[in-house]
């Protein structure tokens, strides 16, 4: 009744009618997919069943308008974290659902499957039906950035010189804060709320940067600005190095690659493989990996270079790009990596791929990759027809044997292959033999940052320059979810700075006591305060108990839904269990 990008079948009801009028058997009947869902139910003992990720095929196309799907990644983020925002901000007042309802709108139609017209090449029907699919991904961001907005705005004041910073996660957190150049142009330093001054820093783009330490969770800290400039402290880097006492960076000065990365003694690049980290590659048409293309005309500089921020730049000349920027960037205090890629995309339309390879000297690595509510094992926990050749990933994946491992996290890119460049096929290739049937175990990655792969309703090509952030944290030891998780969510959803008027204190902060493998998905206001919705997200592998905690009023009554079934807590009772690997969504009265 239905195919692929065709209208529904007005003439099913009369079809249907006349064959039940015509046979006994089979007897046929439209219905909906819960009641076709509940039949097969009945059967539930009969039906073999299997487990696993599917990992499916069509995400290639998510490279075809890469700029876009790599602004959506965070502006999804950005308007969840709004949202709990909202609730630390405006626990008493209800946040604006249709807003947000409309936000959430165009996010979902501009990552919804088909871009663009089914013959691209035909215009101008092509490049009109394009303006409407890109111009969902820009009003989703304009509204997000509205919701933020009114999130802080009561409290908003960009003439004084106090800086609040708010933490939207559930556990403390330290971070680098990032103050705007109009800030930047009247203020130099900044002083925490015991006058002591803080380590910051100008950035190359005019803007102020700082350290805010450990602020509370769904809490804040407050600093305030000052004019008077930090004695000069004559910073300098030179070379091809970067190391601020925690890790250590090198990058080769033929290739722009880093080839070294020490922490704890430890080296995390591998030697032997034909990438390092953040190696450029392209690959066109259906070549493999041997006849990819890498970047030339290598030039090296210093980018960054102060106390707190410390940076090399590596520029490029490339294949299908104007330019290529490359910057690699160290924190004072963390041991995290930033690789900063600025692609200056020609728009061509012959096919295409651009890949950053990340070589991990981590020996007998398990692959684990996180996927939305949850985590997965490469291959381990794939179902057999899943797709092996390209992967989607939501915020992280984690490298780790027994003694050490990485955590990976693209912040724009959405798929990576797994030990080589493997997202080579053109069109459907039904039974090609470069489908891979089994992943073989690798520490080497690669981001598969954009495309123009497939044959119809994608862009022919894409131009201008488009970023690709990626951030690798090194550890020592077996792998933590937690450790991952929250590095993965400081990177997605970093601390927030409002210029406001007074020293801000939460009406009735919140907490989460308990397992720290439970962590809060979101947090809603509704009927003017008098009602909140918590979704909590287990990383547990098994059911934990948490209690939550609010510091004035407690709530009248907590409620969820389990199997169906509406349940509620006992009054006062704060307890609550999340099932393994699984959700509980609270409905909470005041």
């Amino acid at each position: 009744c239905m195919a692929d990008n065709t209208p529904i079948d007005v003439d099913l009801p009369d079809a249907v009618k006349s064959w039940n009028e015509e046979y006994a058997y089979p007897h046929l009947r439209i219905c909906t997919a819960t009641e076709m869902m509940q039949a097969f139910e009945k059967y539930a003992d009969q039906i073999p069943s299997l487990q696993g990720d599917y990992t499916e095929y069509w995400t290639d196309g998510l490279g075809s308008s890469a700029e876009k799907t790599g602004e959506s990644r965070e502006v999804k983020e950005r308007l969840v974290q709004a949202e709990i925002l909202w609730s630390i901000l405006q626990p008493d007042k209800e946040e604006p659902g249709d807003l947000i309802g409309e936000a959430w709108r165009n996010i979902i139609l501009s990552t919804e499957h088909t871009w663009a017209y089914m013959a691209p090449a035909q215009q101008p029907i092509s490049d009109n039906i394009l303006k409407t699919k890109l111009g969902y991904f820009d009003k989703a961001k304009e509204l997000t950035d509205q919701v933020m907005n009114m999130a802080y705005k009561q409290i908003e004041d960009t003439s004084s010189d106090i800086v609040t910073v708010f933490n939207t996660n559930t556990w403390e957190q330290s971070g680098l804060v990032t103050l705007s150049k109009e800030i930047a142009d009247t203020y130099q330093s900044l002083q925490d709320a015991d006058g002591k001054e803080v380590i910051c820093q100008k950035l190359s783009s005019g803007e102020l940067v700082f350290m805010a330490e450990n602020v509370p969770a769904l809490g804040c800290k407050t600093f305030k600005l000052r004019k008077e400039a930090l004695p000069n402290r004559s910073w300098k880097s030179s070379g091809t190095t970067l190391n601020n006492g925690i890790v250590k960076v090198t990058v080769d000065p033929t290739t722009g690659d880093v080839i070294n990365l020490v922490y704890k003694g430890e080296e995390f690049v591998d030697a032997e493989s034909l990438s390092a980290l953040n190696s450029f590659r392209y690959l066109e048409g259906g070549n493999n990996s041997a006849r990819a293309l890498k970047d030339t005309e290598i030039q090296v500089s210093v980018g960054e270079q102060d106390e707190l921020v410390n940076s090399l730049i590596v520029t490029s000349k490339a294949k299908g790009c104007n330019s290529l920027k490359r910057e690699i960037r160290l924190t004072k205090g963390s041991a995290c990596v930033e690789f900063n890629n600025v692609v200056d995309k020609q728009a061509i339309v012959e096919k295409e791929g651009i890949h950053f390879g990340f070589a991990f000297d981590i020996p007998q690595g398990i692959v684990r990759v996180n996927i939305p509510w949850g985590v997965m094992e490469l291959e381990k926990d794939q179902l057999k027809a899943g797709n092996r050749n390209w992967i989607a990933l939501q915020r992280w994946l984690n490298i780790s044997n027994e003694n050490k491992g990485i955590t990976w996290c693209s912040m724009n890119a959405c798929t990576f292959e797994s030990g080589d460049m493997t997202a080579n096929i053109i069109g459907g290739a039904a039974g090609s033999p470069k489908w891979i049937r089994q992943i073989q175990p690798s520490s080497v990655i690669y981001s598969w940052a954009l495309n123009n792969h497939w044959h119809t309703n994608f862009r022919l090509s894409q131009d201008g320059k488009i970023n690709f952030k990626y951030r690798v944290l090194p550890h020592t030891g077996a792998y933590d979810v937690v450790r991952s998780h929250r590095f993965a969510m400081e990177q997605y959803r970093p601390l927030v700075a409002v210029q406001t008027r007074k020293e801000f204190k939460p009406k009735n902060p919140f907490s989460i006591d308990g397992s720290d493998k439970i962590v809060l998905s979101n947090y809603q206001i509704q009927d003017n305060g008098k009602s909140n919705t918590i979704r909590l997200l287990s990383l547990s592998e098994n059911d934990e108990e948490v209690s939550l905690l609010w510091a004035k009023k407690q709530p009248k009554s907590i409620t969820y839904v389990d199997n169906g079934e509406k349940i509620k807590l006992p009054k006062k009772e704060t307890r609550i269990t999340v099932p393994a690997k699984g959700i509980r969504t609270l409905q909470i009265e005041w």
